[in-house]
């Protein structure tokens, strides 16, 4: 018998955002921390136990959305969004590289994104974009996929809802980032820009004393300034290339994607 510990939280704008993510100095490994999130879960395998691992789960009333994380079976992060009938799960592994299904009664749509390509499906349409040697004719297939996808478009006025809200929770911020995704291959070339900025704005706006202990929250929110200011100049240096400018996103992607990973394991968030 497998025992499932679920905490409920509301998110809104107003709380501080270390304290919606419990934020704590950190000491332990990620690599270590990942290892035994890792192991436990091959020890569920091995007993039989079908059970999902246990989740934190919060939400926003704002955009009427509710959000679990957990450890995925695999090592990775798992996150997923309900509202209503649209459903989003998205699962994070240590280097950035990243999954996303979003589902609503209408259609399905999958995105993998490595630092070799980005891989897209909707149905029996699959798409796959190379980090060297894009096609145009291909970046304009998934644009098409996205725009008909009734999916993407709910997923998207959402996430737009989040960003008004400002909902830096752990799983706010992975949607957000999913936006970022989506938002890029939809043709949306503002998407990557807009919320690199959102990610960046507490590290720009918050100072600490260099004696203080090194905190979880404030390290992740210093390196998604690094990752702005880097993707600005990639950006730049580009334009106005468009194959270009997109692989300055992804790989500013994988780089946010690995620091909120990197923050959920060092902050010993849900027994990471």
């Amino acid at each position: 018998m497998a025992v499932m510990a679920v905490a409920v939280s509301d998110v809104g704008a107003a709380a501080p955002a270390s304290a919606r993510f419990g934020a704590t100095s950190c000491a332990a490994s990620p690599a270590a921390t990942v290892q035994a999130a890792r192991s436990s879960a091959v020890g569920r395998s091995r007993t039989g136990a079908a059970a999902r691992l246990a989740a934190q789960v919060t939400r926003n009333e704002k955009v009427d959305a509710t959000f679990e994380v957990r450890p995925s079976a695999a090592g990775g992060i798992e996150v997923s969004m309900t509202s209503g009938d649209l459903r989003v799960t998205k699962t994070v592994q240590g280097n950035g590289e990243f999954s996303l299904e979003v589902t609503s009664p209408r259609d399905t749509v999958s995105v993998l994104v490595n630092g070799q390509a980005t891989q897209a499906s909707r149905g029996r349409d699959k798409v796959r974009l190379p980090r060297a040697g894009g096609q145009e004719a291909d970046e304009a297939r998934v644009r098409r996929m996205m725009a008909d996808s009734d999916s993407v478009v709910r997923f998207r006025r959402l996430a737009a809802g989040l960003l008004d809200s400002e909902d830096r929770s752990p799983a706010g911020l992975a949607i957000i980032m999913a936006d970022a995704t989506l938002g890029m291959m939809s043709g949306d070339v503002g998407a990557p820009r807009r919320v690199a900025k959102f990610l960046a704005h507490g590290g720009a706006s918050k100072g600490r004393p260099a004696s203080m202990a090194i905190d979880c929250f404030y390290t992740m929110e210093d390196r998604m300034m690094e990752a702005f200011n880097d993707y600005g100049a990639c950006y730049s240096s580009v334009w106005p290339n468009p194959l270009l400018e997109n692989m300055c996103g992804y790989r500013w992607l994988l780089q946010v994607e690995s620091y909120w990973f990197s923050f959920i394991t060092c902050s010993g968030f849900n027994g990471f």
